[in-house]
């Protein structure tokens, strides 16, 4: 995607409201060293014995009020900031990037589309969050995504009997799903470094590429069904994905849905603050979240005739 299209696109009105928003979260980030630097001051002091207790508790109290103060002041600018980077720059470039779409950011995706994958075992995800779900077409394809978060309740108990409880995450990135018009042949899933889900019924397939078999273990109901499937230019689309993107990859091939989950992937559509304000990187951020979705359809080749009627 074309940053300077974009960059064309805002107005200065915007492009000011965004850098002073930006700025202020930056000083408010900056005045968490200030109770960082008392907290160690009152610590150097009480073990030199120079102040008495009661002192040290009042002061712990200032700490305290030090630390929430910048806390929430950094919490509302990054919120103003936030509704700026979404509402004008994430929104222009969706509008360039996508024929249509809708953008809700409280939402998230479908656990239909995850659970029914087989990647994951349904009794294992007890808590789900997420957010940023968008839905939309682009050449043509149709396509959903969020950020997930799903998280096991492990239960075990010591030797006197007492109930300890833990919490471990099963998937946590963003989760996409392309919607075709047809069928695939056979339910399939490609996994790269990842154990559990349900592969019952489903057999261990080897492909031809060496190379796509060290970096991805796949299954398929039918075997044979497979190789029309993931023919040798599709597993070389899937190794380049796999070698731009950083995380762990997952994906199910099943009825007319294609389902790619990145785990490790950030949360998308939030202003990532590093350094001073650059524009121009604030704006490539937005296509960079962008872009995982649109390189999905273009280096996959999804609107190509194999995957349509």
């Amino acid at each position: 995607m074309d940053i300077s299209s974009i960059v064309s696109e805002i107005s200065a009105d915007t492009r000011m409201n965004v850098e002073k928003h930006y700025n202020s979260a930056r000083k408010a980030k900056f005045f968490y060293l200030m109770p960082v630097i008392v907290a160690i001051l009152i610590a150097i002091l009480s073990v030199t014995d120079i102040i008495n207790g009661s002192l040290i508790i009042a002061l712990v109290a200032v700490v305290v009020v030090m630390f929430l103060v910048p806390t929430i002041w950094y919490a509302i600018q990054y919120s103003k900031l936030n509704k700026f980077y979404r509402n004008e720059l994430i929104k222009k470039s969706m509008d360039l990037a996508f024929d249509s779409y809708v953008f809700e950011p409280k939402k998230y995706i479908n656990l239909d589309y995850v659970l029914g994958t087989r990647l994951f075992n349904s009794n294992d995800v007890d808590e789900v969050n997420g957010c940023d779900y968008l839905s939309g077409t682009y050449k043509g394809v149709s396509f959903c995504q969020s950020a997930l978060r799903m998280v096991k309740i492990v239960i075990t108990y010591d030797s006197d009997g007492h109930r300890h409880e833990s919490r471990q995450t099963i998937f946590q990135g963003r989760w996409m799903v392309f919607e075709f018009n047809k069928d695939f042949a056979t339910d399939l899933t490609v996994v790269e470094g990842f154990k559990g889900g349900d592969t019952s019924g489903m057999e261990r397939v080897k492909l031809d590429s060496v190379q796509f078999n060290k970096k991805f273990k796949t299954y398929a109901e039918s075997p044979h069904e497979c190789y029309y499937i993931l023919t040798p230019q599709l597993m070389e689309r899937l190794i380049k994905l796999e070698e731009t993107y950083p995380g762990t990859f997952m994906m199910a091939f099943q009825g007319g849905k294609l389902c790619i989950g990145l785990a490790g992937a950030k949360y998308s559509f939030k202003v990532q603050m590093k350094g001073k304000f650059d524009f121009n990187k604030i704006i490539e951020q937005a296509t960079i979240d962008i872009s995982l979705i649109t390189d999905m359809v273009d280096v996959l080749k999804l609107d190509e005739k194999i995957f349509k009627q």
